[in-house]
Order: C-alpha cells, then sequence, then structure tokens
C-alpha cells in the first residue's frame, strides 16, 4: 500500500499484536482526532476498533488500532 508519509506529529507504529496510528497533544483533543481520521481516510487505512488515550505528564496521547 503506497500512502502519503505521515504529516507533522503523526506516527505509525507496529505494537505487539496491534497496528495503530497515533498522534500526541497538549490541548486541542478534538483537532487531534479530526487530523488522525482524516489522515486515515487520505490513506485508505481501515480504523478497526475504538481509539484509546494514554496520558503522560502534560503530553496525551491518541491511538487507533489499522489495519495497512
Amino acid at each position: 500500500m503506497r500512502m502519503k508519509p505521515c504529516a507533522g506529529d503523526i506516527k505509525i507504529v507496529t505494537i505487539p499484536e496491534h497496528t495503530v496510528i497515533f498522534k500526541e497533544y497538549t490541548e486541542n483533543r478534538n483537532e487531534g482526532y479530526e487530523e488522525l481520521i482524516a489522515y486515515a481516510e487520505e490513506n485508505g487505512i481501515d480504523i478497526i476498533g475504538a481509539p484509546q488515550e494514554i496520558y503522560h505528564e502534560k503530553v496525551r496521547e491518541i491511538q487507533f488500532p489499522v489495519i495497512l
């Protein structure tokens, strides 16, 4: 599958048994969700489950499980 390089701070990683797209954010949570969903749609990536959020001290991370 050909896709655009990840934009800015959106990354794709494979976690054992899971592949997710994720974005870190500090303030605008909704914008983070919108950017991830738009990136998936633009690149034909199937989101296959509910998102999860990981909270670090001041930074939060949104993850969507995907099939590439």
